[in-house]
């Protein structure tokens, strides 16, 4: 199934197709399209240079607010992504507890050890107290800004996407467009004629 899909793809126009959805403006270039491979090129280099800014920028803030909070609040570091979610969300180690113990009683009411056994299960092992509510917002601010530099890459991945999605029909479309030219070509006047007048 494998060897037949690669060889399906080696025909025209799959490879055309092929071709222009691996790197956009290849097939264009290879036809004669110039000027719309080296529009594809400029916008493929943009994207995937921005797309990679957009990562270093958000690993970068996300790094810079985690050295924020252990100089300013974390005491002991917990496991995972999620004990930084719960830095930005509570002011202290306390605060999240407390949470915790209301959602177990809502949860499970007039059960007690269902409700040690909930809390238990979601405690963290880290530990924090903010020293201020400026420095807890201003932890938030850089980690709001890490998030929007993840939004902006995953949109710009879906633009490299479409980008070569669209290279790709444009290289199928002007594949055909050809094979058309070169079978026109090949007429002789009068058979021409007639497949003009069919096709109108």
């Amino acid at each position: 199934m494998t060897l037949f899909l690669l060889a399906t793809l080696m025909l025209p126009p799959w490879k055309a197709v092929g071709q222009s959805f691996l790197f956009p403006g290849w097939t264009e270039w290879q036809m004669g399209y110039k000027t719309e491979a080296r529009l594809f090129w400029a916008m493929e280099g943009t994207f995937v240079l921005s797309w990679l800014w957009s990562i270093h920028e958000a690993t970068r803030l996300e790094q810079n607010a985690r050295a924020y909070a252990v100089d300013h609040a974390v005491t002991h570091t917990g496991e995972g992504a999620s004990f930084w979610s719960l830095v930005e969300r509570y002011i202290r180690t306390e605060d999240y507890i407390r949470a915790l113990w209301i959602e177990a009683r809502n949860l499970y009411p007039n059960n007690r050890s269902k409700q040690e056994a909930y809390v238990a299960a979601h405690q963290t092992s880290g530990s924090w107290a903010w020293e201020d509510t400026t420095a807890w917002f201003h932890y938030s601010d850089l980690r709001a800004a890490s998030r929007n530099w993840e939004n902006r890459g995953r949109v710009l991945l879906g633009s490299i996407l479409a980008l070569h999605i669209t290279s790709a029909i444009n290289a199928f479309l002007k594949n055909r467009l050809q094979s058309r030219i070169r079978v026109v070509g090949q007429l002789t006047p009068e058979e021409a004629r007639l497949g003009f007048r069919l096709l109108r």
